[in-house]
């Protein structure tokens, strides 16, 4: 399972697993339309840390998964830009953006390459 090696290779210590109502709000996607959905946030506005795995139904939905990604990190980006040195380090320095076949995966953490590495072989 795609979701359970990543999650293994980072620490959710300081996140909190959504439902779907969360993916809406982060991303503006919904979950069912997808084949599978994991999300850990961050737990308070103070941190940066976050996970997103997705399963997509069909490869169309790639664009619209890219773009919802890359805008979910611009708005922590604009957040903790001029205030939150520690977590712009996190969103520039150990964010990973990996869309291949019908998976999406979005990691920030210091354990994103080993997040990537697990995404890659499970696949």
């Amino acid at each position: 399972d795609v979701s359970a090696a990543v999650v293994a290779e980072v620490s959710t210590e300081n996140m909190t697993e959504a439902e779907n109502q969360m993916v809406k709000r982060l991303y503006g996607l919904d979950p069912v339309d997808f084949e599978g959905c994991t999300l850990y946030y961050p737990r308070t506005n103070m941190d940066a840390e976050e996970l997103l795995i997705l399963k997509l139904k069909d490869v169309s939905q790639r664009e619209a998964v890219e773009k919802a990604i890359e805008a979910r990190l611009q708005t922590q980006k604009n957040t903790f830009d001029g205030y939150g040195v520690d977590q712009m380090d996190l969103l520039t320095n150990y964010c990973v953006v990996d869309v291949r076949g019908n998976y999406a995966l979005f990691v920030v953490s210091k354990t994103s390459e080993a997040a990537q590495s697990a995404f890659r072989d499970a696949l």
